[in-house]
């Protein structure tokens, strides 16, 4: 049954679109064998094979729940440590405000719910889309094509640099360099305790011509893909 399931859960994992909540059944099968064989050394130390002592079945016994103590607290779930400090929520509604000051639609490959939060319109999670973009789905390859090639955006955001995305080419083809050939850091990007932020920013060309939220004061711009001429601004 073990070897079944766990296979089971291997297969699936394996698969485009999966992640690591596919294992889920996994910890719980094994959360249930863990009671299962306390039981049952417990019931092994009271038995004739085991040759202890009454008082060697109660010292034994007490190892076993100690040790299965110590495994438990080490899984101590202390939500105390996520409560975000002052800090970090000044700089997320800073960074909500420049979302929101930016005109036009701003993705946030990684994070839709922010886009939400900003007024901004829903989009697609990365991690589901870059799955669709894999297989290939043509209605949809077409749509993400058309988007970039138009500048539909007016900023594109990545928790990761644009080369760690799958499928390959998906952020850093000819196309998107084409079209977002202006690269930062995002405003925050060097937050202390903060995971899971977007650390960089596409931006059409045009924008080395303006002021644009998003690109804070002083921040390392890539420009080299841009071409001589301003590209056309968002829409």
């Amino acid at each position: 049954m073990t070897v079944l399931l766990l296979g089971a859960v291997g297969f699936v994992r394996a698969h485009d679109g999966a992640n690591i909540n596919a294992v889920i059944p996994a910890y719980a099968w094994l959360s249930v064998l863990a009671g299962l064989s306390i039981h049952r050394i417990l019931a092994w130390l009271e038995g004739p094979s085991a040759a202890l002592t009454a008082h060697g079945v109660r010292i034994a016994a007490c190892a076993v729940w100690l040790a299965l103590c110590a495994q438990l607290l080490a899984h101590v779930y202390q939500p105390g440590r996520w409560v975000p400090s002052r800090a970090s929520l000044a700089y997320r509604n800073a960074f909500l405000d420049d979302v929101r000051k930016t005109p036009g639609d701003v993705w946030l490959v990684n994070h839709s719910y922010d886009g939400i939060l900003a007024g901004k319109p829903l989009h697609a999670e990365w991690d589901a889309f870059d799955a669709i973009l894999a297989l290939p789905y043509p209605p949809v390859v077409a749509d993400f094509n058309r988007a970039i090639a138009q500048r539909h955006y007016a900023a594109i955001l990545l928790d990761r640099a644009p080369e760690a995305y799958l499928p390959e080419d998906a952020l850093t083809g000819p196309a998107i360099r084409a079209a977002y050939g202006l690269r930062s850091v995002a405003p925050g990007a060097d937050q202390p305790n903060v995971v899971d932020q977007p650390g960089f920013v596409l931006l059409p060309c045009g924008d080395l011509s303006r002021e644009v939220p998003l690109l804070p004061p002083g921040a390392f711009r890539n420009a080299s893909d841009c071409a001589a001429a301003a590209a056309p601004a968002p829409h």
